[in-house]
């Protein structure tokens, strides 16, 4: 399977036409790969201060560029699972940018001979808001404008909210 090289093109284009930038649960494609089907990208979102970055070919840090929804009291104690989250981290000057850019190294990997599944990890702080809300938005566009089998983990999406 070999990423489309129009997807950047589509990128740009896409995240002009979504003003929200709300991912939505793909329930179309629940249930469209078996199992057995290896994922072509893995998407994994962490916290840093719950351990270890995960081992990818690409690990992305969220923690000093970008504003963490953490510091507003109404985000604090939810996740990129709410709409206000993934709102609040995709309008945040940069974060759009990133995507694009995370979406060319995906291209620049699979572009290599191997055809092995790529793996991109994610993190933020605490793993709850912007490394989650960036790995839904990339495996949400991946999914809408490729042909690559996505699997997405959020490994500490489910912890509760670090005091800091």
């Amino acid at each position: 399977v070999v990423l489309d090289s129009m997807l950047m093109i589509r990128y740009s284009a896409a995240v002009a036409d979504e003003v929200s930038g709300v991912v939505e649960p793909d329930t179309q494609r629940a249930g469209k790969y078996t199992a057995s089907a290896p994922a072509d990208l893995h998407l994994v979102s962490f916290g840093y201060l719950h351990g270890d970055p995960p081992e990818a070919e690409l690990v992305v840090d969220m923690r000093r560029h970008f504003r963490d929804p953490h510091v507003s009291p109404e985000l604090r104690e939810l996740t990129a699972a709410d709409t206000r989250v993934m709102r609040a981290v995709l309008e945040t000057d940069g974060v759009r940018e990133l995507a694009a850019a995370i979406l060319a190294a995906i291209a620049a990997y699979r572009s290599g001979p191997s055809g092995d599944a790529i793996r991109v990890a994610v993190g933020c702080a605490g793993g709850r808001h912007r490394s989650a809300a960036m790995v839904e938005h990339l495996a949400h566009h991946v999914r809408t404008h490729s042909v690559l089998r996505v699997n997405l983990t959020h490994r500490d999406m489910h912890r509760p909210v670090v005091d800091r």
